[in-house]
């Protein structure tokens, strides 16, 4: 309910701009051609970056300026995952390796309350950096908080 009512108040404030961001439409309604708002294209070219740097990757925070270089453009990393490939090559497998293996291996040691608030957590922000990569600091807070645990002899007094 409170996400209801949430969402509603969100989308009078943007006056239906919200709404259209997750409908595929632009900020003024109309509906676009890619749902996807070009993220697609981005995710290819960053793949195909890694596929030519696939040892060292093309550098730290060097994706938008590759980008210009070579297809012309200037957008920052929409995706995390491929955004870790593109700039470290195999040391950026190892980190989506980690970015994704740590979680699984505290899901094992989580009960009750923690395994709670871990997992709502920890798919946030996993899902969140598959379309904001980490440019916002929100999903990066979250995965940190993921990993808190609650001591539940606490909860019960």
């Amino acid at each position: 309910m409170a996400g209801i009512v949430v969402w509603n108040k969100v989308d009078d404030v943007t006056h239906g701009v919200a709404s259209f961001r997750f409908s595929g439409r632009n900020s003024v309604g109309d509906k676009l051609d890619d749902v996807t708002s070009g993220r697609i294209d981005l995710f290819t070219e960053e793949l195909s970056m890694f596929a030519e740097n696939p040892i060292l990757g093309i550098g730290a925070g060097n994706t938008s300026s590759e980008r210009q270089h070579r297809f012309g453009q200037i957008h920052s990393s929409h995706t995390e995952y491929s955004r870790l490939l593109c700039e470290h090559g195999i040391l950026g497998i190892v980190m989506n390796l980690i970015l994704l293996g740590v979680p699984l291996s505290f899901l094992k040691k989580t009960r009750g309350v923690t395994r709670l608030f871990f997992v709502a957590f920890i798919v946030y922000s996993l899902l969140s950096m598959v379309s904001a990569a980490t440019r916002t600091t929100l999903p990066l807070l979250i995965y940190g908080l993921a990993f808190l645990r609650i001591k539940e002899d606490y909860i019960k007094k």
